[in-house]
């Protein structure tokens, strides 16, 4: 369920399994788009976009829809969906990230799952099947993974479902044992210093 592809800067893993993908990524953040969005009802979908409602990430061409879009869920109910129904949905890091994963819920429409980096260069590509729950993602072994592309294969209507999503955790935001011992030291430190200073 796993591969492995060149690239210019990075080697690029692709799944088809979330377990293993998130056994071997980590540190992640998982979005199922059910709380705390604006959500719209209605085909096409008219309301609110999905921009910057996530922290660090922005959308493009996307809307949280509620209900049973796209027919099967991997968790209830929100999905994502392309708010044009034509172009893609894409998906830009501001820092760039290590992995990324998406499950996609499709009755009829397939799915080509892309990954580029901050030149826009191909890192790898996968193609999502139509009438089940797919979920498809990639980890780099560097974080460079500047940007997500979503767009419908055809023959399709257009639609593209986002059920969820799957984000590596950026380091910097779980403090390593390491920088928590010197923290702990350096205070330590300070507070003995400030006894010593004002006896």
């Amino acid at each position: 369920s796993l591969s492995s592809v060149g690239a210019v800067h990075a080697t690029i893993t692709t799944y088809t399994n979330e377990t293993t993908f998130k056994s071997d990524l980590g540190a992640f953040v998982t979005h199922t788009f059910d709380v705390g969005f604006p959500v719209v009802s209605g085909f096409p979908p008219p309301g609110t976009t999905l921009d910057t409602q996530i922290p660090g990430l922005v959308f493009s061409n996307a809307v949280v829809r509620v209900g049973n879009a796209g027919g099967t869920f991997h968790t209830a109910s929100n999905v994502v969906l392309n708010t044009d129904l034509v172009n893609p949905i894409v998906i830009t890091f501001l820092t760039p990230v290590k992995g990324v994963g998406l499950f996609n819920t499709s009755l009829v429409d397939r799915e080509r799952f892309s990954i580029y980096d901050g030149s826009d260069t191909l890192l790898g590509n996968m193609d999502l099947s139509e009438n089940v729950v797919n979920f498809g993602g990639f980890i780099s072994d560097t974080a460079n993974i500047k940007r997500a592309r979503i767009v419908g294969i055809p023959p399709t209507n257009g639609s593209i479902y986002i059920d969820t999503l799957t984000v590596s955790a950026a380091p910097s935001s779980v403090p390593e044992p390491t920088s928590l011992l010197l923290l702990g030291s350096g205070l330590a430190g300070l507070a003995a210093w400030r006894r010593t200073s004002h006896s």
